[in-house]
């Protein structure tokens, strides 16, 4: 077999032989010169090419470069391979690539892409957003690299990235790579320090760029009418913990007489298409309950995952003008936010917490959450919102399903079977404190699973399963699960920490799940109406002092089944006494 003849004769090698060759690492050292200069000349000529050469091109030199045993083949492969259009490769290449990674070792991979990204400001505008997209939409969604906190290693040189971009006045390209940034970050981050080294070090320094385009733009100035207009900006419309909270929010706002007298509630979607898609659906509920759905920069999905971002701004802001706003309500860190904020849409602008209390930069006027907020160095306007009843317990057919899963799961561990177990982002129960803490549980319990609930960085668990002796066969990976359906297999809610779930707890807490709490993460009023409760029920609270309370907290609710429905119990009393709208607090905000 002549590789280097066949390909000078002009017969070309598929993606299988790049494969075999990879594998097998067959040489051709007698025609090294020759197969050099070959590679020089399509090396110029992958420059200039269009997509569709390009993949032949990069096909071809691979083969070339392997032939001669180069160190960077791999490398230059990828190089090449990620400045092609993402929109422009069919599936079948794409299964290639997934082969030719899957043969890769993820640490050699994770090392190629962040070495990149220094030298990515060399490059061509589409080609800097097509390195970004072949990660986000193709890479990141291979199992073993989804949600991997390998990831983070970008992070220094993303910096350094981005900070080029704005003295170089690419504002565009910078908002998404501030996007970038952001999501495979925040899929990482445990603690609120974390988020603040981000507001300081990305956010504020991004923000900078803005100034001169902000400077040119019309400043607001809403005119007198009958009804205030409340904007709220979301970066898309899916089902998830902010989408719930906030339709709650929506719907007793809308059934509040005076509320519909004096106010107009608007919200605009930007469409973060790159992690989502808006869902038809849960803009139809928006609109049946009152809600004004505006949908103004739909048109750019028509440029995939190559929109403007700083067009995408620049017309939602036009928009918001327009529509004569008083008072824009906004959460999350997304760079078009920061740009709206900026540029002030608004007279009011309020930065709405879903749990980065951290986010601060010019133009907030005030903050409200839903629930206590670790940042005591900003004022807060917390309002009660209870969560709409269709969120919270589901549908009987659910309940049954539940039944038949917990039942098989019994089939395979024991009747005596107790499951412990979370559902949310993965990266919530990938601690050290967390794993240990398990691990004496289940070491003292063998009739005990644990239910992880959720997607991410399984990998990064497992290793701490073994550092800590936890039984893989006990502790179970579910992946994506319906909250309402794995909300009744779970007997005991082991709350997380350092981070702590969102709505899927609240759920959990409707339908009477125990849950171990750890005080330090509850607001002293929220301490005293457990304590309070679990007077009233006669039972030990079930909230911990520390690691060891965890524990034993535990493992006595593991052995007790009436203490377990009782502490149950007393967390449904606990929603019930929270799930009372009141309206007077989120008056005054907007006020």
């Amino acid at each position: 077999m002549n590789i280097f003849e066949d390909i000078k004769n002009g017969i070309l090698p598929d993606e299988n032989m790049v494969l075999y060759l990879y594998e097998n690492r067959i040489l051709d050292k007698k025609n090294e010169d020759e197969i050099k200069k070959y590679i020089t000349i399509l090396n110029n000529s992958f420059q200039t090419a269009t997509d569709e050469e390009r993949i032949l091109l990069n096909r071809v030199l691979i083969i070339l470069e392997m032939l001669i045993d180069k160190k960077n083949f791999v490398k230059n492969f990828f190089y090449r391979a990620f400045q092609i259009n993402f929109h422009k490769v069919n599936d079948e290449y794409k299964e290639f690539l997934k082969k030719f990674i899957s043969l890769i070792n993820e640490d050699i991979l994770i090392d190629i892409l962040n070495n990149r990204i220094i030298e990515l400001i060399d490059l061509k505008k589409d080609e800097l957003r097509s390195f970004f997209n072949w990660i986000l939409h193709f890479i990141w969604h291979i199992s073993k690299y989804h949600n991997n906190r390998k990831f983070t290693k970008f992070y220094p040189n993303l910096k350094i990235l981005l900070y080029k971009l704005r003295d170089l006045n690419r504002i565009d390209e910078m908002m998404y790579v501030e996007f970038f940034t952001y999501h495979i970050m925040g899929n990482s981050f445990q603690k609120i320090d974390e988020w603040r080294e981000f507001n300081e070090n990305i956010t504020k320094e991004t923000i900078k760029g803005y100034k001169h385009i902000i400077s040119q733009l019309p400043k607001v100035n809403p005119k007198e009418k009958k009804k205030k207009r409340i904007a709220f900006i979301k970066e898309r419309i899916v089902f998830n913990s902010p989408y719930q909270v906030e339709f709650s929010l929506f719907k007793n706002l809308m059934e509040n007489e005076e509320f519909k007298g004096n106010y107009e509630l608007i919200v605009y979607t930007f469409n973060q298409f790159e992690k989502s898609e808006d869902n038809e659906k849960l803009i139809k509920n928006l609109e049946n309950i009152g809600i004004i759905v505006r949908r103004v920069v739909d048109y750019f999905i028509q440029d995939g995952y190559y929109n403007n971002y700083l067009d995408k701004a620049l017309t939602l802001r036009q928009n918001i003008i327009e529509d004569d706003i008083d008072i824009m309500i906004a959460g999350g860190v997304f760079p078009i936010l920061n740009f709206l904020y900026m540029s002030r849409v608004a007279p009011i602008q309020i930065y709405y917490s879903h749990g980065n209390c951290a986010f601060d930069i010019p133009n907030i006027d005030k903050r409200i959450s839903h629930f206590t907020q670790e940042c005591k160095e900003f004022e807060w306007n917390i309002i009660d919102v209870p969560i709409a009843k269709e969120f919270l317990i589901g549908s009987e057919g659910e309940k049954i399903v539940a039944e038949i899963i917990k039942n098989d799961y019994k089939q395979r561990f024991g009747d005596d079977l107790v499951i412990l177990g979370t559902i949310g982002r993965l990266v919530k129960i990938d601690s050290d404190e967390y794993i240990e803490t398990l691990s004496q549980i289940m070491k003292t319990n063998p009739n005990i699973i644990y239910l992880a609930c959720g997607a991410g960085n399984e990998e990064s668990i497992k290793e701490k399963l073994k550092k800590y002796d936890v039984d893989e066969n006990r502790f179970i990976f579910t992946g994506l699960v319906k909250p309402h359906v794995y909300g009744w297999v779970i007997d005991i809610w082991l709350e997380t920490f350092p981070l702590r779930q969102g709505n899927s707890r609240n759920e959990f807490e409707a339908k009477s799940g125990a849950i171990v709490g750890y005080k330090n993460y509850y607001t002293k009023t929220a301490i005293e109406d457990i304590e309070n409760f679990s007077k009233e029920l006669n039972i030990p609270s079930p909230l911990a002092n520390n690691l060891d309370e965890v524990v034993k907290i535990t493992i006595n609710l593991i052995k007790d089944k009436n203490l377990r429905k009782k502490t149950g119990q007393l967390y449904k009393k606990l929603r019930d006494f929270y799930s009372k709208f009141d309206y007077e607090k989120c008056k005054k905000v907007i006020e």
